[in-house]
């Protein structure tokens, strides 16, 4: 199954967001699309991972592997137990996203 899932990695058809723990591109892009709804719509412009575990309804160690993954890849910035989005890095954490391929309206936010 590992072997499989590298390869669709490497297809780009699956993200791996940490050591074998697999995301198709189109919910990573979902994710990051709740995350950046969520930082726009808060005062101050950041969340916790406990509201980000919340909103999509996951287990806080699950959380915290997609938040440490968007802040990898430049899609989140973290000031201590908060992070805030970086728009224009929104999607990149998507390789070869593609919004009408993928069923997206836009590629901007879905949040949902």
């Amino acid at each position: 199954m590992r072997q499989l899932m590298k390869r669709l990695a490497r297809m780009g058809e699956v993200i791996e967001v940490a050591p074998d723990r697999f995301y198709r591109r189109h919910t990573v892009h979902q994710m990051a699309s709740m995350l950046a709804d969520m930082c726009a719509t808060a005062t101050n412009g950041t969340v916790t991972a406990a509201e980000f575990r919340d909103r999509i309804a996951i287990g806080r160690k699950l959380a915290i592997i997609i938040l440490e993954y968007f802040d990898r890849t430049g899609v989140t910035i973290r000031h201590g137990d908060l992070r805030k989005v970086r728009p224009e890095r929104a999607c990149v954490s998507v390789p070869n996203w593609d919004p009408i391929l993928d069923g997206a309206k836009s590629s901007i936010l879905l949040g949902q």
